[in-house]
């Protein structure tokens, strides 16, 4: 596995987020919003920031854990369909 190695100044600090969509039908739907409406979230654009989606859940990582333990929880709410292709 490859490591890749960041220099930085001790006073320097990070703050990560992440976040989980779908976009299915047109729709966007988060996929960390548990147990909430899940309306069709809105796609915007800040004209300095660029994309974004509003509403969107954006939960703080400190770990790789915290990263599998969010695409777990993402991968569950995902819609599943059955297409003409996938049913042989």
């Amino acid at each position: 596995a490859a490591t890749a190695t960041l220099s930085r100044a001790a006073s320097t600090r990070y703050a990560l987020e992440a976040s989980y969509l779908e976009i299915y039908n047109e729709k966007c739907i988060d996929l960390l919003n548990q147990g909430k409406d899940n309306p069709n979230l809105r796609i915007r654009e800040h004209p300095s920031k660029g994309p974004y989606v509003v509403d969107l859940t954006s939960v703080p990582i400190k770990s790789v854990k915290d990263v599998t333990r969010l695409m777990n929880i993402g991968s569950k709410t995902r819609t599943t369909a059955c297409t003409n292709k996938n049913a042989t």
